[in-house]
């Protein structure tokens, strides 16, 4: 394997870590259930997040022209700089994946560990890791949350504001869960909102828009 192979290989290793720690914040559990945790992230980090490695780029010297101005030491002089030598790598977290195809590949483990919404706390803490950087503390209030925005959006990715309660309390009476409060529901949609995964339909201000991806760059 080449070295910038073995960068993306690290870099799903140091993300996958990170996600761990940060779910021991958000979902305090006993050592049986850390385990099963662990391996649902991983199996998530598989599915939903696309790693792809830096590039080497070959040296090159380039012969552009500098302006003429008094702070030149030569009006054309070549640039002997060179370019880049690596090419950023490039990561992609499908959070329509990670909620939907996600929750379907780890469904066996997240019913042995009784907690429906394992998947996607794990896809909201791995978008907050590596593209939101807010570090703010996933329940499952959000994660049931962005769950029946996924399920019940339309081809447009676009859902109404006036089914969401009602629809995850639903799912959460299903699971012998409290029924989510107005208070709850209103502060789960601001934090989604500032992570960024969803925003305001710009057409209708009743409707979410779900951001489906985001992709951001690595060295």
């Amino acid at each position: 394997m080449d070295l910038m192979a073995d960068r993306a290989q690290a870099k799903q290793r140091e993300i996958a870590e990170e996600v761990v720690r940060d779910l021991a914040l958000s979902l305090p559990a006993d050592p049986q259930q850390t385990e099963g945790i662990a391996k649902t992230a991983i199996a998530l980090l598989q599915v939903g997040v696309r790693i792809v490695p830096p590039e080497e780029k070959e040296e090159r010297i380039t012969f552009d022209l500098i302006r003429a101005s008094s702070f030149t030491a030569s009006n054309f002089a070549p640039d002997l700089r060179g370019g880049e030598s690596v090419k950023p790598g490039n990561i992609t977290v499908d959070m329509k994946r990670l909620v939907t195809a996600g929750a379907q590949t780890v469904r066996d483990i997240t019913s042995a560990l009784k907690m429906p919404w394992l998947a996607p706390v794990i896809a909201l803490v791995m978008w907050d890791r590596i593209w939101s950087l807010l570090k703010v503390q996933i329940s499952e209030v959000e994660a049931v949350l962005i769950w029946v925005m996924w399920m019940n959006c339309n081809e447009e990715h676009v859902v109404a504001e006036s089914i969401l309660l009602d629809k995850a309390n639903s799912e959460r009476t299903r699971h012998n869960r409290k029924p989510i409060t107005q208070g709850e529901f209103e502060s789960a949609l601001a934090t989604l909102e500032k992570m960024k995964c969803i925003q305001r339909s710009r057409n209708d201000g009743s409707m979410w828009w779900l951001r489906e991806w985001v992709s951001v760059k690595y060295r």
